[in-house]
């Protein structure tokens, strides 16, 4: 069959299925695997292969060309997300689906590999979605996996400086901070991207040490200055979330003898939004500690303007995509024009990222914003460049 007729492999899996069976149990959970069994079989044909792979996994050997695929994967999807009616209650939930053409010659171990990559990149698009999968997919896999793996190595033999770049105060022209940047230049690899080993970090946990190490280099770096300019650091969700971040701060700040209101620890929008009573606490006993607390990227998140009158921010960054069409792009005028004078009504000081053209920092200057961060004003440096700016 597989050698003359064109055959597709479908891995499924529920979508946030453990959730479903901490809040209403492992029995509810069961009849749920059933009737999902039933309208899989139902849509399926005699000659199709239907299996319970494990957990709340399923695979569909289905023969059909590729625009037949396309079909059965959206009334695959339309009909598992159908409610469920379960002892009396009704529940839903939904699934992602991983499609791969079965090759010739293919073994079932890569075969289901690649489909699995698939699902899980149904998954990180959002749920309840079918993705085909390509062989760039599999290719794209190996190289987080080595980057990880190197990671994972530069973490363990603390491989990671921080780079400082300056904040400019607009009227004057002066350095009024910095912010510290991790950066790593892997043996192999040479200077990776912080976009590239960011998200990697902070799937796999090593953003934990890896955060508090730029925390404590930063602490100890600005009490070495001879100004009393401020450093701002970034804190990620995990460490946020963490139960001793407060401790943390606290002890560093003690050892290193950096007086706490020279420290802005900045945050992200997307932080606020989940579990928002202890995210509040810990802000707070942050704020009570003599640290100031940033909002970082603002704009580009989903957080509503309530955020900003509940968490005890005292600055916040204007996002750099609407820096960037400063001019070009009338909403982006009227959306930073907004923020600058919200800030100035709730009394917060006001960074503009991004700042790359002297027609952006013309722009930002007539529109009265008060600082600026970016590759026009300042690049970031090494600490020693910095600590040489601090003598002028």
């Amino acid at each position: 069959m597989v050698d003359h007729e064109p055959v597709n492999l479908f891995y499924l899996n529920l979508d946030r299925f453990r959730l479903l069976n901490d809040a209403r149990g492992h029995e509810i959970g069961d009849q749920i695997l059933i009737a999902v069994a039933r309208r899989i079989s139902g849509l399926c044909g005699a000659h199709d292969m239907v299996s319970r792979v494990g957990g709340d996994e399923f695979g569909i050997l289905r023969v059909q060309a590729a625009e037949q695929a396309e079909e059965f994967s959206s009334r695959l999807l339309a009909a598992l997300s159908d409610s469920y009616s379960i002892n009396g209650g009704d529940v839903s939930i939904t699934a992602s689906v991983g499609v791969v053409r079965v090759e010739p010659g293919v073994d079932p171990a890569t075969l289901i590999r690649n489909a699995d990559i698939a699902l899980n990149r149904a998954k990180d698009g959002g749920r309840d979605q079918v993705c085909y999968h390509t062989p760039s997919m599999t290719a794209a896999r190996e190289q987080r996996f080595q980057l990880e793996q190197s990671l994972r190595e530069a973490v363990r033999c603390n491989l990671f400086r921080l780079a400082y770049q300056p904040i400019i105060a607009v009227e004057s022209g002066a350095i009024a901070g910095y912010e510290a940047l991790l950066r790593w230049n892997d043996r192999i690899r040479g200077e990776v991207s912080p976009s590239d080993f960011i998200p990697i970090a902070e799937a796999t946990g090593l953003i934990v040490s890896l955060g508090r190490s730029a925390l404590e280099w930063a602490c100890f770096e600005a009490a070495s200055w001879s100004t009393q300019r401020t450093v701002a650091v970034n804190l990620s969700p995990a460490q946020f979330q963490s139960d001793n971040i407060v401790e943390i701060v606290r002890d560093v700040l003690a050892r290193s003898g950096l007086r706490p209101e020279r420290l802005e620890l900045e945050v992200t929008e997307g932080m606020l939004l989940e579990n928002t009573g202890p995210v509040l606490q810990t802000m707070e006993e942050l704020q009570r500690t003599g640290v100031a607390l940033t909002l970082d990227d603002f704009g580009a998140g989903h957080a509503g303007l309530s955020y900003l009158k509940r968490f005890p921010f005292k600055k916040m960054k204007i996002d750099g995509s609407f820096v960037r069409n400063l001019g070009s792009d009338r909403e982006s005028d009227a959306i930073v024009e907004a923020i600058l004078l919200l800030g100035k009504r709730l009394n917060m000081r006001v960074v503009a990222e991004g700042v790359e053209t002297e027609a952006q920092l013309e722009q930002l200057r007539r529109m009265d914003c008060p600082y600026v961060q970016g590759y026009l004003t300042g690049r970031p440096m090494p600490p020693e460049q910095a600590r040489v700016l601090q003598l002028d």
